[in-house]
């Protein structure tokens, strides 16, 4: 199964970071303390292709590469 990266933006600080998707979960739970928030994001990485963004109040994502 191929990695994807993720640009992950946290609104609240404006700070970016490069993860996988194995770690987005961590992150978007620590900002929205939501379970299906968490897992929601999780299955949108996984469904999307490099390129496609996502954004919401608290932070944004787009893949930016598929290794």
């Amino acid at each position: 199964m191929a990695k994807k990266m993720i640009k992950f933006t946290d609104k609240n600080t404006g700070t970016s970071l490069e993860i996988l998707v194995g770690s987005l979960g961590q992150h978007v739970y620590k900002l929205t303390k939501s379970v299906n928030e968490m897992n929601d994001a999780i299955r949108w990485c996984n469904h999307h292709e490099v390129g496609e963004k996502f954004d919401c109040e608290q932070y944004s994502l787009e893949i930016i590469s598929v290794g």
